[in-house]
């Protein structure tokens, strides 16, 4: 049974198919996809995006914005951070420019991996042939 269903068990319908979990000592953000439990040091924030790419752009400028406090808690100050979002003609937020962005780096990041590993993969064939 998926959370979603679990959800609807318990008379707490939601849409969205993931959940942003904030780690009040941590300050470390991750969206969870599946089943999932937490501590109690640990905050579950339910998006009112879908989109998760424009997530995690939302999450890495929030995430940058609070202070390391060390182990103390966190949320006090996260809760409310303002940021600066990215916005259309219109004066909206540009969702699009978001998910293109997370996109573009998605890409550069599998670039340098590739090049990495071709490296990695002539490196032990020098190796190997000695």
């Amino acid at each position: 049974m998926d959370i979603v269903m679990k959800f609807q068990l318990l008379g707490l319908v939601t849409k969205n198919l993931f959940f942003v979990i904030f780690g009040d000592h941590t300050r470390a953000f991750n969206i969870a996809t599946n089943d999932f439990c937490v501590a109690d040091n640990v905050k579950v924030l339910e998006p009112k995006i879908f989109n998760i790419k424009s997530i995690l752009f939302i999450i890495t400028i929030w995430q940058k914005g609070i202070p390391n406090l060390g182990y103390a808690r966190h949320w006090s100050i996260a809760k409310n951070i303002q940021i600066k979002l990215p916005i259309t003609a219109n004066g909206e937020i540009d969702f699009d420019f978001m998910e293109n962005f997370i996109k573009a780096i998605q890409k550069l990041i599998i670039k340098d991996l590739v090049i990495w590993s071709q490296k990695k993969i002539e490196a032990t064939k020098q190796v190997v042939e000695f």
